[in-house]
């Protein structure tokens, strides 16, 4: 092949644009208007267990052991390494903005921009290849420009960049096609210095693609296509002579891919197991999927807003006659590819974008037992969907140049295209605001999927509207459509809380009890089932609950919180000490942990320790009026009388403030006071009344024998 400059400058250029720089600034502008509406779209969905209450991610000091610690931060078992790249800038975005969302939107819809440059410039300089260039160098800028801004402001990509946690899948297309770029310089360079380095970027990219998602293994086969479709001109000759190279990275791709299925899934095949938790079987899902890469076409096709959702309800294909369209389906695609070889000699262009956009399926839309269908899916694939298309229009341009009304036309057309999609998406964002907003969209779609009426109710619960969660919840457990066979633990467990905080220990026992029954290893139940049987009074069972729970997961943080409480009622504070430092560990139990440490090292008789614990956990809840009262009584308990008198003076004024009633709190800091403090209750009593006397004018403090 001979070896030329990816960009020529001696060819006049396309009069859509008079500077190189002009499509990018374009682009850049583009994104950022139509997504100008994302910036404040609520955390959804897996949001919540791959983020926000994914404490190896929560990094809080920018040193390499925080970093090492987010690089393991798998939600589904810690200690195993997952999408590390990824993962680290989710960590690095905590540590500079916490949980807020702003933070994670503009990465990733820099992320969004950076790929969308890169495209831009690998179709720019794919147009300029020898093979090539003859017929579109005079176009190349206009064509790679209308081709990315179809791809970048499609409301198909929402799903991977509105929504925070696709971030992974977003950062490996940005990888993908700064790899596919780099190779392409490669292919291109004259010297050899210039060849090494683009050949180290490629692999770099490509590892790092692999690192944010395992889609981006693929990029060999595109790689593949690209060489035998665009580049060679040589034929079989060319890979005759370099079998062996070829060879070694076939090799080498496959050697990574084992060694990953062996490190997480602990075997090559493990997957066939894992069919078992799914409501269909691999041969299911094959024939399944024929039907979904062609729904996915036709969203890429016809992308109106109300066709995108969150959730899809898709019959599951029992074989190729059930539903018929399966049987349609695979011969579409079948003949389709026949089609796209075929038409790989004279058409290369579209041949190599339509086959890009099948080969890039071949992980998430064939053999592994992953959920069927997800929108964010066509991130990578489709990214050269739209290249044809622009061809298109840049064929009728070019035929009828001399025709103004034809040319006016076909570029109104195109912007007016262009126009529609980005709309599409701006609405699409709105729809991503909110739990309730993203849930309502997808009910309307998929009324018939447990996961909506699910996460619907959890809305619900989390606001506060009780009854509509329990009428959720209630839905989903007769929803006829899951994802997987245990998908309806989560829903038993919801109604076991929901009912615990309504006021129904007997209903919260029968739920959690369901929820152990098909889950044994479900932590979270296990320890809120102990909870309820302790309040039941059944403490001997729901002690056994509770150990069942730390023999499921040691490091568990509300088991752990709640085994410290059960050694405070025991006073055995050195053993409550520890199960709640160990709870620490969970930064959502922090405030909790505070506290019953600082009871704790008030019954040990360590209240310089207690003092520190309560003052922290007093940091994080101001107006609580029992973490005040134990302070209280710590600084009497240390001789510290002017403290105290300050702390008691505070807690009258939010008496005051929220027309508490004092007494119940009282009551239960006596009951948890120690014998060792020198000081008597009554001192902690008298100077309460003091307070209430000089805050409130003289009232009546309530005493333990009244009903008040």
């Amino acid at each position: 092949m001979q070896n030329s400059k990816p960009y020529p400058t001696n060819e006049k250029q396309s009069y859509w644009f008079s500077r190189p720089s002009t499509p990018c600034i374009l682009i850049l502008f583009a994104i950022s208007l139509v997504y100008s509406n994302s910036f404040n779209c609520s955390w959804q969905f897996d949001d919540i267990t791959n983020i926000v209450n994914n404490q190896g991610l929560h990094l809080k000091e920018l040193f390499f052991a925080g970093l090492k610690k987010a690089l393991y931060a798998d939600p589904g078992g810690p200690a195993r390494l997952y999408r590390p790249v990824a993962c680290v800038t989710f960590a690095l975005n905590h540590y500079f903005g916490g949980l807020n969302v702003f933070g994670y939107h503009a990465v990733n819809l820099f992320i969004h921009t950076i790929t969308s440059l890169f495209l831009f410039l690998f179709i720019r300089g794919t147009l300029s290849l020898p093979a090539l260039k003859k017929r579109y160098i005079s176009q190349s800028d206009s064509i790679a420009f209308f081709a990315t801004l179809l791809w970048a402001l499609h409301p198909i990509q929402t799903q991977a960049v509105t929504y925070i946690v696709q971030r992974m899948s977003s950062l490996a297309g940005m990888f993908f096609i700064m790899a596919m770029y780099s190779y392409l310089r490669l292919r291109t360079a004259a010297g050899q210095k210039e060849k090494i380095s683009h050949l180290g970027l490629c692999i770099v990219s490509y590892l790092m693609g692999f690192g944010s998602k395992e889609n981006a293994a693929l990029l060999p086969a595109s790689l593949f296509l690209y060489e035998i479709l665009l580049i060679q001109r040589e034929g079989w000759a060319w890979w005759r002579k370099r079998l062996g190279a070829v060879l070694a990275v076939v090799a080498g791709v496959l050697i990574l891919i084992c060694a990953y299925l062996y490190y997480r899934k602990g075997g090559i095949l493990p997957f066939i197991d894992e069919y078992a938790n799914r409501p269909f079987t691999l041969t299911q899902r094959l024939l399944t999927e024929s039907r979904i890469l062609l729904f996915y076409v036709s969203l890429l096709i016809y992308p109106v807003p109300w066709r995108f959702s969150v959730a899809h309800s898709v019959q599951i294909s029992n074989s190729l006659f059930d539903p018929l369209t399966t049987l349609a389906s695979v011969l579409i695609l079948l003949l389709g590819l026949i089609f796209l070889l075929f038409l790989a000699k004279k058409r290369t262009l579209l041949s190599f974008s339509f086959l890009f956009f099948f080969a890039n399926h071949l992980i998430e839309s064939t053999l592994l037992p992953l959920e069927l269908v997800f929108e964010h899916r066509n991130y990578i694939p489709s990214m050269l969907f739209f290249l044809p298309v622009v061809l298109g229009f840049s064929i009728l341009l070019e035929r009828h140049k001399s025709n103004k009304t034809v040319t006016y036309v076909v570029s109104a057309s195109l912007i007016l295209v262009i126009l529609g999609i980005a709309y599409s998406t701006f609405l699409r964002n709105i729809v991503w605001k909110t739990p309730e907003t993203l849930w309502m969209d997808a009910q309307q779609k998929a009324p018939d999927q447990l996961r909506v009426h699910h996460n619907l109710g959890v809305y619900y619960h989390q606001i506060g509207s009780l009854h509509l969660a329990k009428s959720h919840y209630e839905q989903a457990l007769g929803s006829p459509v899951i994802h997987r066979c245990d998908e309806v633990v989560p829903t038993y467990y919801q109604l076991g809380l929901l009912h615990a905080q309504m006021g129904n220990p007997e209903e919260a026992k029968v739920f959690y009890q369901e929820a152990v029954r098909r889950d044994p290893g479900f932590a979270l139940a296990l320890v809120n089932l102990a909870s309820i049987l302790d309040q039941l009074g059944d403490k001997a069972q729901a002690d056994d609950y509770l150990a069942k729970a730390l023999a499921v997961d040691p490091s568990n943080g509300p088991a752990r919180l709640n085994m410290g409480i059960r050694y405070l009622r025991e006073g055995l504070s050195e053993d409550a000490i520890y199960n709640l430092k160990m709870a620490m560990n969970d930064s959502n139990l922090e405030k909790n942990v505070l506290f019953y440490l600082g009871i704790a090292y008030k019954q040990k008789g360590l209240c310089g320790a207690a003092l520190l614990h309560l003052r922290k956990t007093l940091a994080l809840d101001p107006m609580n009026l029992t973490v005040r009262l134990h302070l209280i009584d710590g600084y009497l308990a240390k001789g510290l009388k002017r403290e105290a008198r300050f702390e008691a003076s505070a807690l009258a004024g939010i008496i005051a403030q929220k027309q508490a009633l004092l007494q119940p709190v009282l009551d239960l800091v006596l009951k948890e006071r120690d014998s060792l403090f020198a000081q008597p209750a009554s001192s902690l009593t008298q100077l309460i009344h003091q307070a209430l006397e000089e805050n409130l004018g003289n009232p009546k403090l309530p005493s333990k024998d009244k009903n008040s």
